[in-house]
């Protein structure tokens, strides 16, 4: 569904970041998003980082599994973005979060499929994912 033009498109929802949804095969992302730098990781796990565009997608099995940004460019539906602050979170989506303790601290909020990771009183991440992908997230590049 087409926005009004004066609207700010929004990048982030349940369903995608930045128009790439879970479960596309690697081809698919980088149609979409360009070339990416690959990383094999441990546990069969493949990372495109598409560095320009401040997102990363996690393959697992060939699909995309999970996706994560740490661009304050890309905003949810409520103008949250990496770099807002934890209490422009929480005043934007209030008793929708449900806090994610690592370690015995909040290290992130999770509301529906994304997941807010938080550090120094700000979001660092934002990831599209179930929650066995949260440290995913906890092991992102933050906002810079």
């Amino acid at each position: 569904m087409p926005l009004a033009s004066a609207q700010k498109a929004i990048d982030i929802t349940p369903s995608y970041i930045a128009g790439a949804e879970l479960g596309w095969k690697q081809s698919q992302y980088k149609q979409l998003l360009g070339t990416p730098r690959v990383d094999q990781l441990e546990g069969g796990y493949t990372r495109l980082v598409f560095a320009k565009r401040k997102v990363s997608v996690y393959l697992k099995g060939g699909k995309g599994v999970a996706i994560t940004t740490w661009s304050k460019m890309l905003v949810d539906e409520e103008g949250i973005t990496p770099c807002s602050s934890v209490g422009e979170l929480k005043a934007a989506w209030g008793a929708k979060l449900k806090p994610f303790r690592f370690a015995g601290a909040i290290a992130a909020y999770r509301r529906s499929t994304l997941l807010y990771a938080v550090e120094r009183g700000r979001v660092d991440v934002i990831m599209l994912g179930p929650a066995t992908q949260n440290f995913v997230a906890l092991n992102e590049t933050g906002c810079r």
